[in-house]
């Protein structure tokens, strides 16, 4: 594989970012979870881990710093590992102000999009143990994602599309055969 390569997941809600990332992980490669950032700052200010207090982070560190803030949060993260020599994955690039920040970091960038249909997607957010949704809002973070953050132009810049919609196995055997084609590069 290319050294100095950045491979960024991305997906709506329930495709199987998170696990995929996790599986990447397990097999040796570094990742890098944008969404952490949220999470540290819920636990520092102490608010219960939820939607509305995550939307809340999410909407006011972008309001304050700007829509591109996970990326510029995670970009020194990634160039330790890029320094090593190694390649790393990113979970979780929501926005067109993201890719344009981390184009700016970074010279090579692969993308991942994993699809999945949106009933499978919402079966998977209403039975999570962390953080549930409900299909209300499921469907008002598809929207926020897709629309106000910019999610469809970055799935049209999609290097490589993994369709979840059945087993575990499955996915990771297509993230298996992606990184066969990414070490080719």
């Amino acid at each position: 594989m290319k050294s100095g390569l950045l491979i960024v997941i991305t997906g709506l809600p329930g495709s199987g970012k998170t696990t995929a990332a996790s599986y990447i992980d397990k097999s040796g490669y570094p990742v890098v979870y944008m969404g952490r950032i949220t999470k540290l700052l819920l636990e520092k200010e102490k608010l219960k881990i939820n939607e509305d207090n995550e939307k809340y982070v999410r909407g006011a560190l972008r309001k304050k710093y700007g829509k591109e803030i996970y990326a510029e949060v995670v970009s020194p993260e990634i160039k330790e590992y890029l320094k090593e020599g190694r390649n790393v994955f990113l979970e979780g690039l929501r926005s067109p102000d993201e890719l344009n920040l981390l184009k700016k970091h970074f010279k090579y960038i692969k993308i991942i999009y994993i699809d999945t249909k949106k009933k499978i997607r919402y079966q998977r957010v209403l039975k999570r143990k962390k953080v549930p949704l409900t299909t209300d809002q499921i469907r008002k973070r598809d929207e926020e994602e897709l629309k106000i953050l910019g999610l469809n132009k970055i799935i049209k810049q999609t290097d490589y599309v993994i369709k979840n919609d059945t087993t575990q196995n499955q996915l990771f055997s297509e993230i298996k055969n992606i990184i066969k084609i990414i070490e080719r590069i």
